[in-house]
C-alpha cells in the first residue's frame, strides 16, 4: 500500500516538473527555434528543452540579475548573457527598452537578438566589456619580501573605506607586499593606499573580484618568484576579527599547497567541495605548478560571464584547477569542526553539504576556529536571519565595531534594522 501511494504522488510530481518545458514549446516557438541553434559543442538532444526551461521555469529575473546563466558560443568562446553588456553593445536595443517597446534587453535577445548574434548581425558585447588596465601607480610601502598579496577592491562610491585600510594594515603586519587592484577607485583615493602597497592598479569597471585578480596577476610589475606564499584576497570581509599573527605560519606548518580560511560543499547543483574565494593562499609549489597561469587561461577562455558564470568558473573552479594540478588543499577554519560544534537553529540542522560556514556557522568559525574574517554580506543582508548583533558584540574582542557601523551606514544610506543605533 505504501509503495502504491508513493507511486501515485510521484507521477504527478514528475509531470509538474516537465510542464514548463511543454508550455515553452507551445507558447514560445520563436524563442525555442532561436535557442535550438545555441547548442554548445558536445551537448545532447535536450539542449532545446534545457534553454526553454531555464527561461520560463527559473525566470527572466534570475537571468537579468546574473544568478542564472544563458550561454551560447560566440566568436569561439562560451558567452553568458549579461544585460548591461548587451545594451551597451546595442544602442538601438537600449533605445527600444527606454521607449517601452521591450521591458529589458533580455526580452529582445530572446525574441530576435540571439539569432542576430549567431548570424553575425549583432554583437553580444563590445570591446568595453573586456578587462583593461587604466592606470598603474607605484606604491610607497617598503618591500618585505615574505608574501605577495593580490588585493581586490570594490566600492560603489569609488572610495577606500576605513575598514579596508585596517585590512591592509593587518596584511602588512603579516609580512605582505600588496598589489591593490580595483575597478571602482577614484583617482583622489589612490593616495590613501599608496603608503601600504607595492603597486596600485585601476581597471575598467567590469566583472567581480575575479576580474581584479586577473588584471593584477596579468599586469603587475611585481614578480611572484622569491615569495614564500601568494595570497588572493578581496575586501568582502571585515578583517582581522581575530588575531592573525600566526596565520601564515600555521598554514605553512600544515603544508597545504592551496588553502583558504574556510571551505564548503555548498552549491546549487549538489555537493561540490571548494575553498571559499574571499581569502586564498598559494604555496611556492602551487605557484611553480602553474596555478596562476591556469587561472589566467581560464579567464581568457570565456567571452562574457554573468555572476553565476564567475561563481562556476572560479569560486568552484579554482579549487578544481588545484586538484587537476595535483595540489593538496586545506583550510585554517575547518567546516567539519565548526559544524560539529554548532547547534540546530529551530527544529532542524542544515545538512553539511548545504552549509555555508561564513553565513550559517559564523559564530562557530569565530569562537571555535578563531576565523579572522567576518563576511560583510552576513551583517548587511542578514540572510535567513542568521546574524545577531548581540552575538557579534559578545564575540568581538579587539575589532572596532564602529568600522562596521560607519561602513554600512555609508553604503546603505542607513543602518539595517537588525543593527541597533549607537547608544
Amino acid at each position: 500500500m505504501t509503495k502504491r501511494l508513493k507511486d501515485f504522488f510521484r507521477t504527478p510530481y514528475r509531470l509538474l516538473r516537465i510542464m514548463p518545458w511543454v508550455i515553452g514549446a507551445l507558447v514560445r516557438p520563436r524563442m525555442i527555434r532561436t535557442l535550438s541553434k545555441t547548442q554548445p559543442k558536445g551537448s545532447g538532444p535536450l539542449t532545446l528543452l534545457y534553454f526553454s526551461s531555464r527561461y520560463l521555469r527559473d525566470g527572466r529575473r534570475r537571468i537579468l540579475v546574473g544568478d542564472l546563466r544563458l550561454t551560447i558560443e560566440w566568436q569561439g568562446k562560451p558567452c553568458d548573457y549579461v544585460e548591461q553588456m548587451y545594451l551597451e553593445a546595442n544602442p538601438d536595443v537600449a533605445s527600444m527598452v527606454k521607449s517601452g517597446q521591450y521591458r529589458a534587453g533580455l526580452d529582445h535577445y530572446v525574441a530576435t537578438g540571439m539569432q542576430e548574434v549567431l548570424e553575425g548581425k549583432r554583437k553580444l558585447y563590445g570591446e568595453g566589456a573586456k578587462p583593461a588596465l587604466i592606470s598603474r601607480t607605484p606604491g610607497a610601502a617598503p618591500v618585505l619580501g615574505n608574501t605577495l598579496c593580490f588585493f581586490a577592491h570594490y566600492d560603489r562610491q569609488s572610495l577606500v573605506d576605513p575598514y579596508v585600510l585596517v585590512y591592509l594594515h593587518a596584511l602588512r603586519d603579516l609580512g605582505c607586499d600588496i598589489v591593490f587592484s580595483s575597478g571602482t577607485l577614484a583617482e583622489s583615493e589612490i593616495a590613501k593606499v599608496v603608503p601600504l602597497c607595492r603597486e596600485v592598479l585601476v581597471r575598467n569597471p567590469l566583472g567581480y573580484d575575479f576580474t581584479s585578480w586577473y588584471v593584477a596577476i596579468k599586469h603587475t610589475s611585481v614578480g611572484t618568484p622569491g615569495y614564500g606564499a601568494v595570497l588572493l584576497v578581496n575586501d568582502s570581509t571585515y578583517f582581522p576579527f581575530r588575531p592573525t599573527s600566526q596565520l601564515l605560519e600555521t598554514m605553512a606548518a600544515k603544508g597545504y599547497d592551496f588553502w583558504g580560511l574556510c571551505d564548503s560543499y555548498q552549491s546549487h547543483e549538489g555537493p561540490r567541495y571548494h575553498i571559499q574565494s574571499f581569502f586564498m593562499g598559494l604555496s611556492p609549489r602551487a605557484v611553480e605548478a602553474g596555478l596562476l597561469p591556469k587561472y589566467l587561461e581560464r579567464y581568457e577562455s570565456y567571452g562574457s560571464q554573468s555572476r553565476a558564470g564567475y561563481i562556476e568558473a572560479y569560486e568552484y573552479g579554482i579549487s578544481e584547477m588545484a586538484k587537476e594540478l595535483g595540489l593538496s588543499m586545506g583550510v585554517y577554519c575547518s567546516l567539519q569542526e565548526a559544524y560539529e560544534a554548532s547547534t540546530p537553529r529551530g527544529r532542524h540542522k542544515l545538512p553539511i553539504e548545504r552549509t555555508n560556514p561564513s553565513i550559517h556557522l559564523w559564530r562557530e568559525i569565530i569562537s571555535v576556529c578563531s576565523c579572522p574574517a567576518l563576511k560583510i554580506a552576513l551583517i548587511r543582508d542578514n540572510p535567513e536571519g542568521y546574524f545577531d548583533w548581540a552575538d557579534l558584540e559578545r564575540l568581538a574582542t579587539s575589532y572596532d565595531l564602529e568600522l562596521i557601523r560607519s561602513h554600512l551606514a555609508r553604503t546603505l544610506g542607513k543602518l539595517p534594522a537588525w543593527i541597533p543605533s549607537r547608544p
